[in-house]
């Protein structure tokens, strides 16, 4: 079996991470603004009800990342 040096195992491993994430990653094309309305959306919560973005209509709303 041939032993490959750490070193280069990390920096071969590093690389690919850096061009993985410079070849996959796509800005979201739509991104809203602060002010803008926010899109139709419906979730399930964790009781089973379902919350759509109609039923927060006019109510104060603050998203967290």
């Amino acid at each position: 079996m041939k032993k490959y040096p750490v070193n280069k195992i990390i920096v071969l491993l590093a690389t690919g991470l850096v061009l993985r994430a410079f070849f996959y990653y796509h800005p979201p094309v739509n991104t809203l603004k602060v002010g803008d309305a926010a899109p139709a959306f419906a979730i399930t919560l964790t009781d089973g009800k379902t919350l759509k973005s109609e039923d927060l209509k006019g109510k104060p709303l603050v998203l967290l990342e």
